[in-house]
């Protein structure tokens, strides 16, 4: 995304525009799979609810603050680097996630995560 404010080609604009969907909106469904092996079962269904609402809270915001960011007089390059910091925001806390669950089969994983917990 901070790529996104500094092209100046066609071509680069949309490659990294697509990019930048790319990763935005997988995130956004990748956030699906990490909340539910996140929560215990019993809350599953709420924690996953709680979080997709702050991810609506923030695409309630985001516009909001572009249309702010617009009228204080903030150059193009300037307003996607401010939108990147969430992003990069995100991406350290994925990287800080406290169990790998790559090629593990459900039942391993939930065994990990309740080692972990107790």
């Amino acid at each position: 995304m901070a790529l996104f404010g500094t092209v100046s080609s066609n071509a680069a604009l949309y490659i990294i525009g697509a990019a930048t969907g790319v990763f935005v909106i997988g995130a956004q469904i990748a956030q699906h799979v990490v909340t539910g092996e996140l929560y215990p079962t019993n809350i599953r269904s709420t924690g996953v609810g709680c979080a997709l609402t702050a991810g609506r809270l923030g695409s309630i915001a985001g516009p909001l603050l572009g249309g702010a960011l617009q009228m204080a007089g903030v150059t193009f390059s300037q307003y996607f680097l401010i939108f990147a910091v969430p992003s990069f925001l995100c991406a350290g806390l994925v990287y800080l996630y406290r169990v790998n669950v790559k090629d593990e089969g459900l039942e391993t994983v939930h065994e990990r995560l309740v080692s972990v917990e107790d």
